[in-house]
């Protein structure tokens, strides 16, 4: 799986998921675009990039500010030149309440960062693209998307997510640029690290419904996110791959005490 000339786009690089895939696809060859609301952690992961001898190029933005990510495009179109591949892994989650205890602002934000911004970027990504008429497009889709899991918006906006990724798939198919997602599991990210901390998680639950009873580490993901974006995937497009130690297998509820 060799990268090297390549230019990927992540976003949200600046940590978990997305730093595990940006930092992956630099031992590759590649060189990075990271986006990123947190401009800090972002350069942080940057500096690791050029530590290993590739370019980077670090853009704070909002993915749920449509005019934001064009901008964003914008300018790596005209510093890079083309973009080979979107990773689409900006993210957040909710705590797991009832739909009546759910703060509304909590469920707006969350469905704009996880189906929203994989639109905009996805769209402003795919301009480009297809005057190339080549790319390949990743979004982190979740298992939530395709389980039940007591994520009112998080989970249905995971499972639009794959909905999605189908759709353009099937509409980019004929034109050189193919888009599939990752279900992840539970990944020990900062994201479920803070979630434990603050009691929206319980660990030991977590690994007790896990039938691999190990948490999925960033790494993981990223070996399948390149899997899937190199030339061995030539005719892979549309599909969604469970990355998840047999979770969706078992169903999801169990991992949430209830």
């Amino acid at each position: 799986m060799d990268f090297q000339g390549k230019n990927v786009v992540v976003t949200g690089g600046g940590m978990g998921i997305g730093e595990g895939i940006a930092l992956k696809f630099a031992d590759h060859g590649a060189d990075l675009v990271l986006l990123d609301i947190d401009l800090k952690a972002a350069q942080n992961v940057g500096k690791r990039i050029t530590d290993r001898g590739r370019r980077v190029l670090v853009i704070q933005v909002d993915v749920c500010d449509r005019l934001a990510v064009d901008k964003a495009f914008d300018q790596i179109l005209n510093d890079l030149g083309r973009i080979d591949v979107l990773i689409n892994n900006a993210g957040i989650t909710q705590p797991a309440v009832d739909v009546t205890e759910l703060d509304p602002d909590i469920w707006n934000r969350v469905v704009d960062v996880d189906f929203k911004g994989v639109y905009n970027c996805t769209r402003a990504a795919g301009k480009i693209m297809l005057k190339q008429r080549s790319g390949g497009i990743v979004n982190i889709a979740s298992g939530a998307g395709i389980i039940s899991v007591p994520l009112v918006a998080y989970a249905p906006a995971k499972a639009a997510v794959i909905h999605f990724t189908q759709i353009v798939a099937r509409g980019w198919a004929d034109k050189g640029i193919r888009v599939n997602a990752i279900a992840p599991g539970v990944v020990m990210t900062p994201l479920v690290e803070n979630a434990i901390k603050a009691g929206w998680r319980d660990r030991e639950t977590f690994l007790k419904f896990i039938p691999m009873h190990e948490f999925i580490m960033p790494e993981d993901i990223a070996e399948a996110v390149l899997f899937l974006c190199s030339k061995k995937a030539r005719f892979i497009t549309g599909i969604t791959l469970p990355v998840d130690a047999g979770v969706i297998a078992s169903g999801g509820w169990v991992g949430y005490g209830q």
